[in-house]
């Protein structure tokens, strides 16, 4: 099964940007973003919702384990 992190650089992939730029449209450094799409940090409900909203994806499907 899909990690949140693997969704969420599905995402970035799927839109075509480089973590820097993936990064920077969601507020959060690139290390940050990293350690999210490897498993080491867990976002918070409020990015996933800037995620959801920016990159029109469900919240629901985010955040499911």
């Amino acid at each position: 099964m899909e990690t949140c992190g693997e969704r969420i650089k599905a995402i970035r992939k799927e839109a075509e940007e480089n973590q820097k730029d993936f990064s920077s449209a969601i507020g959060i450094s690139q290390a940050h973003l990293s350690n999210i799409e490897k498993g080491k940090d867990n976002p918070s409900d409020k990015l996933l919702r800037i995620i959801a909203s920016e990159y029109e994806v469900r919240f629901d499907w985010l955040k499911s384990e």
